[in-house]
């Protein structure tokens, strides 16, 4: 009785497959919606016609035969895939057709799973007849065959035996009963022993499985027969595939896709080509799958522990302990938590994460780092060619690392929310709404929710529930002129379920934080920052009183600081909200205290106000007022708000965290430009004749020989006693080329190591990192799978380290104690494999690294890596070192060039590039903006337009918002002919341009001065 209803769900599809497949053609064709009938030649009378109903039948006709023949496409693909097992590619456009052809064929495949015979269908043969392998069960060797006993000893063995256990098994994506059983049972006929054993998953008969069930199989038993494996089976490589998910299908297991990879190696394509990536497989390629168990790992075989001993006690500076302490167990070598946290999954906090800058301060951490941002844009308009911006005192790193950390997953969605409501207030506008009486925003992933203070019809695009209206965020939002609605809108804290609530301010208008007095003192302090720092409220000034002094520094023009006994702006506030009366506000006021006391005055101003009032007053302690709204620090750490039915885990700043932040921030503003700084050793040779951008250093460049004649990198480093030249320290509109020619002893390999990195068969490791980082290695890809974003970073951070760098330096950046450090270590020597060119690996063992053999410290550094950052500094100097002879190597470097450097990073990784002393992302932005201006610079005095289009368009790309390019841009503009455009452009990108928030600033003197040589008069 359980299977007629799959039988006639099964049925009815059947059947409506089969109406779409032949009735509607047959239908259309009876009605005579036949377009290729129609004699065209008479359609544009039939135009000009009366409409007779002629035309719409032949339109009629042109759709629905179009819609036949695309469904009839997704109908037979469906078939195909359930056939095979697998799923059908989805494609655009027909997306839908493709789900509903997709439900139609699951339906009617179950007429045909059900419809069996009971007899056949419950009477097959017993579990233990066969011996097969399910999933996670791989026996070593089956025995040897055996002699065939006679019937009835036959029977009598059987009923003797104990019966096995079944084995589980966890359905993947894919997965069919059939399939399961033809895989696992040797037969697809036995899926029926699989639903005798999970009745419970079944109970109206077998059907199409989701993933992650876990399904009792029959217990494997011994075969009578020698189980020979058959030959390697061929896969035929689909769209989207990749040899991960090949390997998890075919294999069930994802870690043996490495055995594919070599099975597949010497395989001819269709094609032509062959397999040499695991990272690169391509449609119509066909696999080698291996047909058999995988070889069993001897203990250890996975991870090998580095033969050499913890390296020698070395005498560093004492550190700062963290601001926070690890917040999980530091993982052992071989555990399940290693992998994890190397694919950034892991719980784990780093050391350096301010608490008061993450969870429920992440708001204010995405604001503090869009500041920061916009703040290094600014100054970077200052910027001479060969400089760089100062970075922040090391002291300061770990609020910078704090704000970076909040940029991936919570600055998209600051920049989202603030957008949205700037959209929504000029929606309500346009329609004559008024704003709502917001009281809180919560913000999800890509929902955010308004919760009002009274019910009101949502605008269109919202979806009303009471009170409260959501929207859901799909795709970015385009910027907006419009004013920010609410500019006191400040996070409070964090739910249970990870959700950012954010709180108006200005509509409770008296608030009063009471409770424990350390966390209500920090709440006050982070509500302060976020006012001062947050994208919506340019508008707000912000007042404290007697608390939060260690935020002046945040914005000295918004954010004022009184002593408990300045009180006289709290009179002038009153007055202001008189004489405002009943008119919008033009700017909006928040004031912070640590008491009541002279404050009584404007909190009954602010309460007696039933129009919007434009400010809104928050104490610390003190006495309870009628209106105000309370928030309470738990001593739990709970932050309730019982008017608002809110327990939320509280957001704040200590008092360390509040200096620190206001320093960094008026660092970044003050910020000043400086040479590149100097490379961390003079091994190899070039690196000893220039910084860290790849220009040559003032020792090479003051040493200006007769055109032609050749120095020795020991004769640049040490050049006889010269005069100074007077302007040596006076900012030089345009970089002077050294006019010497460089000894090749400096570089005797740039050409070989150029060569290779462009040829597609170089079996060296490469390191892209002048664009999205990325990396090719020719070792061992299992030893990196799905984790490979971190053993890339990890990877960088040696080749950005050439002098080496120990166990304890690793640890510390990556935020890993020093077992871990050994474990990724040798995951990246196993992936980057041994050199060819000297038979030892590419990253060798730390007691035998150069380093160590030079300087008695055992230090991990890798050989023979080509990394495209290096090559870009290697032929930058060579560049320069032969002077208008050079700009060939110029070309050659920013061909290298593939977009901003360092882009695309892993989430939560690559905190070390803010180290005082890296900071490689915005020296290498700088220094291609630096070559493609000397590349503009003579390919415009040449004529050769193209030449420099392609090199400003390098430079754009790398770094959007330096100031060099784009008035180069502006010069080529102009010299193709375009001045129109080229003004319409400096109007906007340079004249008008603003970093953050605020007006534009008075051009740079550089600028104007290039300005005036390059491009014509406005």
């Amino acid at each position: 009785m359980t299977r007629i209803n799959p039988r006639i769900r099964g049925l009815a599809a059947f059947v409506l497959i089969l109406v779409v497949l032949i009735g509607t053609p047959m239908l259309l064709i009876f009605i005579g919606a036949t377009p290729w009938n129609v004699d065209w030649s008479q359609l544009r009378m039939l135009l000009l016609s009366p409409d007779d109903g002629t035309v719409a039948l032949i339109l009629i006709g042109i759709v629905a035969w179009l819609a036949w023949a695309v469904m009839t496409f997704c109908l037979i693909s469906e078939v195909i895939a359930t056939v095979r097992g697998v799923r059908a590619p989805r494609l655009p456009v027909i997306g839908t057709g493709q789900h509903l052809a997709a439900q139609l064929v699951a339906a009617a495949a179950l007429l045909f799973t059900v419809a069996q015979p009971l007899a056949i269908t419950f009477a097959a043969v017993p579990a233990h007849a066969q011996d097969q392998t399910p999933h996670d069960v791989r026996p070593a060797q089956a025995p040897a065959a055996q002699s065939v006993p006679s019937a009835e000893t036959s029977r009598t063995v059987v009923a003797e035996q104990v019966e096995p256990a079944p084995v589980s098994y966890t359905t993947r994506p894919h997965d069919s009963l059939w399939k399961i059983a033809e895989t696992h049972l040797g037969d697809g006929a036995r899926f029926s022993e699989i639903v005798a054993l999970n009745p419970g998953q079944f109970p109206n008969g077998p059907k199409f499985l989701a993933t992650s069930v876990v399904l009792q199989l029959p217990a494997p038993t011994t075969d009578p027969v020698d189980p020979t494996p058959d030959a390697d089976a061929r896969y035929v490589v689909e769209e989207g595939d990749t040899l991960w998910d090949i390997a998890d299908e075919e294999l069930g297991d994802p870690m043996r896709y490495g055995e594919i990879f070599d099975a597949s190696r010497t395989t001819t394509q269709p094609d032509g080509a062959r397999l040499t990536d695991p990272d690169l497989i391509r449609p119509g390629w066909e696999l080698d799958i291996p047909n058999g168990t995988a070889p069993e790992a001897s203990p250890g075989q996975e991870i090998e522990p580095p033969a050499i001993p913890e390296e020698p006690p070395v005498v560093e500076p004492p550190t700062v302990e963290p601001t926070q302490p690890e917040a999980s167990a530091e993982p052992q070598p071989n555990s399940d938590d290693t992998h994890a946290a190397a694919d950034g999954t892991a719980s784990e906090t780093p050391g350096w994460l301010l608490p008061g800058l993450a969870g429920a301060g992440s708001v204010l951490a995405g604001s503090l780092f869009l500041v920061l941002r916009g703040h290094r844009r600014r100054q970077m308009r200052y910027r001479y060619p060969g400089e760089v911006l100062e970075a922040p005192p090391q002291e300061l790193a770990d609020v910078e690392k704090s704000a970076r950390h909040a940029e991936s997953a919570t600055v998209p969605r600051i920049e989202d929310l603030d957008r949205l409501l700037r959209h929504f207030a000029e929606g309500l506008e346009l329609t004559g709404q008024p704003l709502p009486r917001l009281q809180t925003v919560e913000m999800a992933s890509d929902l955010v929710t308004l919760h009002l203070a009274e019910e009101a019809p949502a605008p269109p695009g919202w979806t009303e529930h009471g009170s409260s209206w959501s929207f859901t965020i799909e795709q970015r939002l385009p910027e907006s002129d419009r004013p920010a609605p609410f500019p006191l809108l400040a996070a409070v804290g964090q739910t249970s379920s990870g959700h950012l609530v954010l709180t108006n301010l200005e509509e409770f208008g008296c608030v009063r934080i009471a409770g424990d007095d350390t966390a209500a003192k920090a709440l006050a302090r982070s509500i302060t920052a976020e006012l001062t720092l947050s994208p919506w409220s340019v508008l707000a000034d912000i007042d404290t009183i007697g608390i939060a002094d260690e935020l002046a520094d945040l914005d000295p023009v918004r954010l004022h600081h009184h002593t408990s006994d300045d009180t006289a702006f709290l009179t002038q506030m009153v007055e202001e909200l008189v004489q405002q009366g009943d008119r919008e506000p033009e700017t909006f006021h928040a004031v912070v205290t640590v008491s009541a006391v002279g404050a009584d005055q404007l909190a009954q101003s602010i309460a007696a106000r039933h129009d919007r009032v434009g400010a809104a007053l928050v104490t610390v302690g003190g006495h309870e007022r009628a209106h105000d709204i309370a928030f309470h620090l738990s001593d739990g750490g709970r932050l309730l708000i019982p008017d608002l039915d809110l327990n939320l885990s509280p957001a704040g700043l200590t008092e360390a965290e509040a200096t620190a932040t206001a320093e960094l921030v008026s660092a970044t503003r003050d910020a000043v430009t400086v040479p590149s700084p100097p490379n961390r050793t003079s091994e190899p040779a070039w690196r000893s004749a220039t910084d860290r951008s790849g220009s040559l250093t003032m020792v090479c460049a003051d040493a200006f020989p007769d055109p032609g004649e050749a120095r020795t990198v020991e004769e640049l480093v040490s050049p006889p006693a010269a005069a100074v030249d007077e302007e040596v320290n006076e900012p030089n509109p345009d970089p002077i080329a050294p006019t010497m020619t460089i000894a090749e002893p400096l570089d005797p390999e740039l050409d070989a190591d150029v060569k290779a990195w462009f040829d597609d068969d170089c079996r060296l490791p490469r390191l892209h990192l002048l664009g999205p980082v990325r990396a090719q290695a020719h070792g061992d890809p299992a030893a990196v799978s799905r984790r490979k974003p971190h053993y890339v970073e990890m990877l960088a951070f040696l080749a950005l380290h050439p002098e080496g760098v120990t166990t304890k330096q690793i640890a510390e950046a990556f935020s890993v104690n020093k077992d871990r450090v050994r474990v990724d270590i040798t995951m990246v020597r196993k992936w980057l494999g041994r050199n060819e060119r000297t038979g030892q690996p590419h990253l060798p063992a730390a007691a035998q690294s150069r380093a160590a053999g030079e300087a008695g410290v055992w230090t991990y550094q890798v050989d023979d890596v080509l990394v495209d950052a290096d090559l870009f500094r290697r032929l930058r100097a060579r560049g320069q070192s032969r002077g208008i002879d050079g700009h060939d190597d110029f070309d050659t470097a920013l061909r290298l060039v593939g977009g901003a450097p360092f882009s695309d990073l892993r989430e939560s990784g690559w905190s070390w590039l803010l180290d005082s002393d890296s900071r490689d992302d915005e020296i290498l932005a700088c220094a291609i903006v630096d070559v493609a201006h000397d590349v503009v610079t003579a390919a415009l005095a040449d004529g050769d337009l193209d030449r420099a289009l392609h090199a400003v368009e390098t430079a754009r790309i790398a770094a959007p918002y330096d100031e060099v390019a784009r008035v180069d841009l502006a010069a080529v503009l102009v010299a193709q002919g375009h001045e129109d455009a080229a003004r319409e452009f400096l109007t906007n990108a340079v004249h008008n341009r603003t970093d953050d928030h605020l007006g534009p600033i008075d051009l740079p003197a550089r600028t104007v001065a290039q300005l005036r040589r390059s491009t014509p008069p406005d």
